[in-house]
């Protein structure tokens, strides 16, 4: 993963980057949804949906090189010459992310015998997301980002193909391309984990537009369905 901060977007286009590698924690996807499939004869129908997908994502890395303009450990003056080093692969941020996207998709239905394929695309025009970013190493105490986004636009393209075997059973594959394009939002910073129900932090900074967000994921599956 390559991260960039804004410590003061007047003064250059980024002030911070870092490199690490990311092992995923946990991660949970949720889709609901409802439609009609429109048949046009014996071997092509369009199928239409509207539904609710729920992607989240939790993880943690492993930071490794960093260029720093902006210094966050002396009172966060703008540095020149930048600050470069290593964090030698330690844990320097846990990163938890939620997506809230609300869909309408599309697409056709072509069926020859026991084979159907699908093509389908998949549009929002809403998504609300947050993602809560843990600094372990930034100074003596730990600082929590809470970044909120409401963006405007995502897409996911999705190839199936089913195959039946007997009456009741098939097998499907599916390919699938997901993108949230870059998202502008607001931070929101805490001295403590806001998530944590037994001790939540207090609120101590906000940044308005402070923060970005852009994904892209992909993958593909092997399904047997049996139907009774």
């Amino acid at each position: 993963m390559e991260d960039y901060d804004w410590g003061d977007y007047t003064i250059t286009e980024w002030t911070n980057w870092s490199e690490s590698l990311i092992f995923m924690d946990k991660s949970f996807f949720l889709n609901v949804s409802s439609g009609y499939k429109y048949t046009l004869n014996d071997h092509f129908a369009i199928p239409i949906k509207f539904g609710y997908k729920l992607n989240y994502l939790d993880w943690e890395d492993q930071s490794g090189e960093y260029i720093y303009y902006w210094d966050f450990y002396n009172d966060q003056y703008f540095s020149d010459p930048p600050r470069t080093g290593d964090f030698g692969g330690v844990n320097g941020i846990d990163y938890k992310v939620i997506q809230n996207i609300f869909y309408a998709s599309s697409g056709f239905l072509f069926t020859a015998g026991n084979i159907s394929t699908g093509l389908n695309i998949y549009l929002s025009p809403l998504i609300y997301a947050w993602d809560l970013d843990h600094h372990i190493l930034r100074n003596e105490a730990p600082y929590f980002f809470l970044d909120t986004f409401l963006a405007n636009f995502w897409y996911q393209s999705e190839l199936t193909i089913n195959i039946k075997t007997r009456k009741n059973e098939e097998f499907m594959f599916t390919l699938f391309l997901e993108e949230l394009p870059e998202s502008v939002g607001d931070t929101y910073y805490f001295d403590k984990d806001p998530s944590d129900s037994e001790e939540v932090g207090d609120q101590v900074g906000f940044y308005q537009n402070g923060a970005g967000m852009a994904s892209i994921m992909w993958g593909m599956s092997l399904s047997y369905i049996w139907s009774f």
